[in-house]
């Protein structure tokens, strides 16, 4: 398997395993593990905000500390997905804006423990947006298309600037 090349080894690694012995990847494969003692977690144990609660914040099996980042972000996530439908809609419109703001938080995350914002998000999720756009749910297609290149020359223009003063690529930006 070729190693994404925005992304780290380490970060990839345990994907290219799972992928390297062909088990699908999915919401619900593989099983959600603990990370300290390896127990598979149950459907139950895996409800967002109720199991961390009802759990105490531990691991069922070997009582081990479990973040207060997964009640957060699924928190966040739940508030802002209710906001989203507020706004938009049960409709396409509101299905785009959800895509939009799941992909948006889980890029916070990555972007926060890595520093990196990987393609394979990244790309699709700005050609999802012309795609959108090009029927102006949320935005004209003009908007959209200058918004995306607007987008892309404000970070190309930091990594220039970045590499005028320091003489070296910024992390991830593969000399851009």
């Amino acid at each position: 398997m070729s190693e994404q090349a925005d992304m780290p080894r380490e970060h990839t690694l345990p994907i290219a395993n799972i992928v390297a012995t062909d088990q699908p990847i999915t919401l619900s494969r593989p099983a959600s593990r603990c990370p300290h003692c390896a127990h598979k977690i149950k459907w139950y144990e895996n409800i967002p905000l109720v199991s961390w609660l009802l759990l105490r914040g531990r691991c069922s099996s070997c009582k081990a500390s479990i973040g207060l980042r997964y009640p957060l972000v699924e928190l966040v996530t739940a508030f802002l997905s209710v906001l989203v439908i507020y706004k938009f809609g049960v409709n396409t419109t509101g299905l785009f804006a959800l895509v939009l703001v799941w992909t948006l938080v889980a890029l916070t995350g990555i972007d926060f423990d890595t520093q990196l914002l990987p393609d394979r998000l990244t790309f699709p999720l700005a050609g999802l947006g012309l795609a959108v756009n090009s029927q102006s749910w949320f935005v004209t297609p003009t908007q959209s298309i200058w918004g995306l290149l607007l987008g892309f020359l404000s970070l190309w223009i930091v990594v220039k600037v970045f590499y005028l003063i320091t003489k070296k690529t910024w992390n991830g930006s593969r000399g851009f």
